[in-house]
């Protein structure tokens, strides 16, 4: 990947970052004073991992694209899961079924690894 694509990249995250902030604040605004951590903090996780992506490419400049969707897949899965779970705990109840969206993160984030390893280029 190029310095292009990176910068690319790490505009995508940021506006996702404050499209994920606005959605919280406007969701929690009209939750009668109901409030969770998850919905709060859920815009930081595209900003971090805009900085992991960033780190990573200035140790490595060859980040082959499977490697590259598959860490873009847990970080949108990882956001989804923050949103989903906040909006149920505002909404006041729980669901064991949530927890696929973790095992989704990790699957993704480690085939994300396995493919960087490998260092092929499809």
């Amino acid at each position: 990947m190029s310095t292009l694509d990176i910068k690319k990249q790490s505009i995508y995250y940021l506006i996702l970052s404050i499209i994920v902030l606005i959605f919280s604040f406007i969701y929690e605004l009209f939750s009668h004073n109901v409030y969770s951590v998850f919905m709060e903090y859920a815009f930081v996780i595209p900003l971090f991992n805009s900085l992991i992506l960033f780190i990573i490419y200035k140790l490595n400049k060859n980040i082959n694209k499977i490697s590259n969707t598959l860490f873009n897949l847990s970080v949108i899965t990882l956001t989804v899961y923050s949103i989903v779970r906040g909006i149920l705990e505002i909404y006041g109840t729980t669901n064991s079924l949530i927890n696929i969206y973790l095992v989704g993160v990790c699957l993704f984030f480690v085939f994300s690894i396995l493919f960087y390893k490998i260092k092929f280029n499809l």
